[in-house]
């Protein structure tokens, strides 16, 4: 079956919950994620394979900066190497793709800062001891086109 990209709706928070407990770096809480799908639900997609949410990504515009962000892509592990990431960048970047987009990943994150690079991100900033266990970061930046 086909991988769904779609909008993220209060019946999926369960399944998003999920997900976040697996990242373990910097995860969101359920309270959390309600709050942004009640507040801001157009900046959460989640992708669906086979009637099961896989995975889902968080892109949101500071209110302080007016700039994009990625804040949050996860990948169920089971699902990882299905190019499920790489589907969800590639739609933020069709759908924003002319304005600058930001995101910070785990400095060991090789999968990830590979993915980046090859849809225009660069690394702009190390942010050491970014997480709560004390590894570090990258700030990456892909520019508008």
């Amino acid at each position: 079956m086909a991988l769904l990209l779609r909008c993220i709706t209060r019946e999926d928070l369960q399944a998003i919950a999920r997900l976040e407990v697996l990242f373990e770096q910097d995860s969101l809480s359920t309270r959390t994620l309600a709050n942004i799908i009640r507040s801001n639900p157009e900046c959460m997609m989640v992708a669906e394979e086979e009637g099961e949410v896989v995975g889902y990504i968080l892109v949101r515009r500071a209110k302080r900066t007016g700039r994009l962000h990625i804040d949050s892509i996860i990948v169920d592990p089971a699902q990882r190497g299905k190019g499920i990431g790489r589907a969800m960048m590639e739609h933020v970047v069709k759908q924003h793709g002319h304005e600058e987009l930001r995101l910070v990943v785990a400095q060991g994150n090789h999968a990830a800062l590979r993915l980046y690079q090859s849809l225009g991100f660069a690394v702009t900033k190390k942010l050491a001891e970014y997480y709560g266990d004390g590894s570090d970061a990258y700030r990456m930046v892909r520019p508008g086109d």
